[in-house]
């Protein structure tokens, strides 16, 4: 069996290179590198600047923005921190639909007190833009057919199995967005 030798000088260099990169133990690393990158002290630790600077040396770390400054050009102080913290403040701004539901509190009082009530509540609903098209024909079936007026008649409707499977879920929507009225505007709707 024969053994290729290779006499190239770049190649001989690139492979001790990497034979040093690859190796396990810290002590057959090259007197060049040990030059460059020495082991730090018991007592010190190497800076991190310093630390930076033998990874790039190409690129000076202190001319990137910021990276070079010291703590005397750039004072920070707790109480800093905690008043920029302090200035963070969530603020909930209501839709379209949650805000007429607030403002619905003046009509929907007793919306549950007759037929004519309940449809004139609907209506205006649908003017300030809480119902929609779909929630006013639930609003309408249920005027014509449920018994009485009121969440627990409306709940049966929705568990009718004789109703179309579209009706009742336009009688869920209808109701899920009734409930949301009544409770914003403190249950006054059934009063």
């Amino acid at each position: 069996m024969s053994t290729i030798t290779n006499t190239n000088p770049t190649t001989q260099a690139l492979s001790d290179l990497f034979a040093n990169r690859t190796s396990l133990h810290p002590q057959s690393e090259s007197k060049e590198m040990q030059a460059k990158n020495p082991a730090p002290t018991d007592n010190a630790k190497p800076d991190m600047l310093e630390f930076l600077q033998n990874l790039a040396p190409s690129a000076p770390v202190s001319s990137v923005s910021g990276v070079g400054q010291t703590n005397s050009e750039v004072p920070v102080s707790s109480e800093d921190s905690y008043v920029s913290l302090s200035r963070i403040q969530d603020v909930f701004t209501p839709s379209k639909e949650l805000s007429a539901a607030m403002n619905a509190k003046s009509y929907v009082q007793d919306g549950f007190a007759d037929v004519d009530k309940f449809k004139s509540m609907a209506k205006q609903l649908q003017s300030d833009g809480v119902l929609n098209h779909d929630d006013m024909m639930a609003v309408d079936f249920l005027s014509a057919k449920s018994p009485n007026i009121s969440f627990k008649d409306f709940d049966a409707m929705i568990r009718n199995d004789n109703l179309s499977r579209e009706m009742r879920t336009l009688i869920a929507q209808l109701v899920q967005k009734l409930h949301m009225v009544n409770y914003v505007s403190g249950g006054i709707m059934n009063a």
